[in-house]
């Protein structure tokens, strides 16, 4: 989608994006502050969760969250809130002359929530309910459990629910206070914004918080190696869930992470990929996953999947041999072109939304502060070669720092010894 990017800096210290897409005729906005789960009061992570819950609520013009909720919604715009790791944030789209309008209302309830005691208590039982559901996402669970494991801040929600109920709204009260000040905000609108552009910034560089000393400082976790899998038995499973995740204490450069990229894509992505065409050709499994995402300081490549007891080592028989190949050089031209060609198609299709462009940006503006990479994208889909994806690769095996993870059946006997075992010996060091 074709847009231009201004960053925007305010006396007040709020800073953000302006991604100007004159093409559409829908706005897109997200609000963040550094306040997510990683920022709550020790021993009480869903602070931020329930004050999420309450952010778009009643505030100093509605005194009740469900008259709020209509005047913003009248003319059909949506609205929410969200809890990351690091940041908390306040979404909303919209028609394109409900720009103004809509920004307003999303700045009073920022400004001036009223957190009731009533609505406390409720969203602390919805809180509860949500998280009583999100255990019987095995995957995610696993994921929270073995980056704990890790030495990541990571909870898994099952000690999440635990701790829930040491929350009291004065913690909500403090949570808000410590967090939402101006130079603690960013933000990313997007749409044709071209006439609203001035009222924009006018409202948020008059938008009523302290502006606060500096921008909230993220947590530096220094992960380690587990020295043996991560073991979690629970009744009810039919498969058993996986995930391997390595971690590089550093953070990679630009051309390398795009190179990370095309390693996922070769092994994982299609029924084309190493991996997963291979393993689906002799049912092994039905979907298998790699992942990259990085915290403040470190960047993490993830395998994940669930697979049959009796698959599960030769799958990562497979997985590690199609890794042997990338690390001796295997790959050919003709396949990392057709990896090229599925990234850059995949790109090109994934930002036809302003939703979808804002998303984009958000997550590397919102930790690293990066806003340049768009134009370079197609360039550095491009340019890697084979040699860039064995360099990466050895580069995420290097540091020691790595650990795997299964979820299964009380009674399940597969070999995870083994598994852990062959992934060692790609190890360096």
């Amino acid at each position: 989608m074709q847009h231009w990017v201004e960053e925007v800096k305010l006396s007040n210290g709020v800073e953000g994006l302006l991604i100007d897409a004159p093409s559409t005729n829908v706005t897109y906005m997200d609000i963040a502050f550094r306040a997510g789960y990683y920022l709550s009061p020790e021993g009480k992570m869903d602070t931020a969760h329930v004050m999420e819950h309450l952010a778009l609520g009643a505030n100093r013009l509605f005194k009740k969250a469900s008259n709020f909720s209509q005047e913003f919604t009248k003319h059909g715009a949506y609205n929410n809130a969200y809890t990351g790791d690091y940041h908390m944030g306040y979404i909303a789209e919209c028609a394109e002359f409900e720009t103004t309008r809509i920004l307003d209302l999303m700045c009073v309830a920022i400004e001036s929530p009223l957190f009731l005691e009533k609505d406390f208590k409720s969203e602390v039982a919805n809180v509860s309910e949500e998280l009583k559901m999100r255990k019987n996402y095995h995957d995610v669970e696993l994921m929270l459990e073995l980056e704990d494991a890790l030495g990541f801040v990571s909870k898994s929600y099952t000690t999440r629910t635990k701790q829930l109920s040491k929350i009291t709204l004065d913690d909500i009260k403090n949570h808000y206070q410590t967090t939402h000040f101006s130079s603690n905000m960013r933000f990313i609108i997007a749409g044709p914004l071209a006439r609203h552009k001035k009222a924009i910034i006018d409202r948020l560089e008059n938008i009523e918080l302290n502006k606060g000393d500096k921008r909230i400082d993220l947590p530096i976790e220094k992960p380690r190696k587990l020295e043996k899998p991560l073991d979690i038995k629970l009744d009810g499973l039919d498969n058993v869930y996986y995930r391997w995740n390595s971690v590089f204490n550093g953070l990679l450069d630009r051309h390398e992470k795009y190179s990370l990229y095309a390693v996922q894509d070769y092994l994982f992505s299609t029924f084309h990929s190493k991996v997963f065409g291979k393993a689906r050709e002799r049912g092994l499994v039905y979907g298998i996953d790699g992942s990259y995402y990085r915290s403040k300081s470190n960047h993490i490549w993830a395998v994940t999947g669930q697979v049959q007891s009796n698959n599960l080592v030769p799958l990562f028989k497979l997985i590690t041999k199609e890794l042997s190949n990338i690390q001796k050089g295997k790959v050919t031209k003709s396949e990392l072109d057709g990896v090229k060609a599925y990234e850059w198609g995949s790109f090109q299709k994934s930002l036809q939304t302003v939703s979808a462009l804002a998303d984009w940006y958000q997550y590397a503006y919102l930790v690293g502060d990066i806003i340049k990479e768009y134009p370079a994208v197609e360039e550095q889909i491009f340019s890697v070669k084979p040699t860039d994806m064995k360099k990466v690769v050895n580069k995420m095996l290097e540091s020691q720092a790595w650990g795997i993870g299964f979820m299964r059946q009380t009674k399940d006997k597969s070999p995870i010894d083994l598994v852990y075992e062959q992934l060692t010996n790609h190890y360096l060091g």
